[in-house]
C-alpha cells in the first residue's frame, strides 16, 4: 500500500475523493422546485458539512507532523545558511570598501594625470607662441599661423581602477526605503488593515461607520449537525 504519510495512504486519499465527488455531483444535478426538494438540499448540505469535518480530520495528523517536520527541517537549514550569509555579508562589505577605496586613489591619480598634461599642453603652446612671435619678426606670418595652428596635443591618459576585474561578478546599487516618519507617507502608498476593519463590520453590524468605506452583508446558511 503505498503511503503519503504513516497515517495516509494513496489508496485512502482517491476513496475520500471519489465520495467528495459522488457528493458534488448530486448537488449540481439538484434543482429545487418543490418544499419537499428544499428539505433534500439541507439535509444534503448537511451532510457535506459533515463530510469536511470527517476530512479536516482524516488529514489533521498527517498535516501536523508534517508541518512540524517542515518547520524542524527549516530552522536546521536556518543555523547552517545564518553563519555562511554573515560571512558573506562580511567579505561583500570588505570588497566594496576596498573597490571604494580604489575608486578614490584613481580619481586622484586622474587628477594629476590631467594637471600634468596641462602643464606639457601649456608647454608645447609657450613654445610654439614664442616661435611664432619670432616668425611675425621676421615678417613671415604664414609660418607664425601655422605654428599657432599645429601645436601637437597632448593626450590625457585614463587611469585605471586597480580592483580586478573578475569574471562573473559585479556590483549594482540596489535602492531600499526605510520609514522615518509615517505620518507624512502619501496615502497612495498604505494599504488598508482590512482584518481590524472587517471586525468593526462583525461588532457594530449596521451601525459600523467608517469614511470611504462601504459596510455591507452576505446572507450564508449554516446547519448544527
Amino acid at each position: 500500500m503505498t503511503q503519503i504519510s504513516a497515517e495516509l495512504s494513496v489508496e485512502k486519499v482517491q476513496e475520500i475523493k471519489n465520495e467528495v465527488g459522488l457528493i458534488v455531483s448530486k448537488a449540481n444535478a439538484l434543482t429545487i422546485t418543490t418544499p419537499e426538494l428544499y428539505i433534500v438540499a439541507t439535509d444534503m448540505a448537511k451532510t457535506i458539512t459533515e463530510r469536511k469535518k470527517f476530512v479536516i480530520n482524516e488529514f489533521k495528523e498527517p498535516k501536523d507532523l508534517a508541518k512540524k517536520a517542515h518547520l524542524a527541517i527549516v530552522a536546521m537549514e536556518a543555523k547552517c545558511l545564518e553563519p555562511l550569509n554573515e560571512a558573506r555579508y562580511i567579505l561583500d562589505r570588505k570588497r566594496i570598501a576596498y573597490d571604494e577605496q580604489q575608486e578614490l586613489i584613481r580619481r586622484a591619480k586622474q587628477r594629476e594625470a590631467e594637471e600634468e598634461a596641462r602643464k606639457q599642453q601649456a608647454k608645447l603652446e609657450a613654445q610654439a607662441e614664442k616661435k611664432a612671435i619670432k616668425a611675425e619678426k621676421n615678417g613671415d606670418k604664414a609660418t607664425a599661423e601655422a605654428l599657432r595652428q599645429d601645436v601637437p596635443q597632448v593626450p590625457i591618459p585614463v587611469v585605471e581602477k586597480e580592483t580586478p576585474i573578475i569574471k562573473g561578478t559585479s556590483k549594482r546599487r540596489m535602492w531600499k526605503a526605510r520609514i522615518v516618519d509615517e505620518t507624512k507617507i502619501p496615502r497612495k502608498y498604505l494599504i488598508p488593515n482590512m482584518v481590524a476593519i472587517n471586525g468593526i463590520a462583525k461588532a457594530e453590524k449596521d451601525k459600523a461607520s467608517i469614511p470611504g468605506v462601504e459596510f455591507y452583508y452576505e446572507d450564508i446558511l449554516t446547519e448544527r449537525v
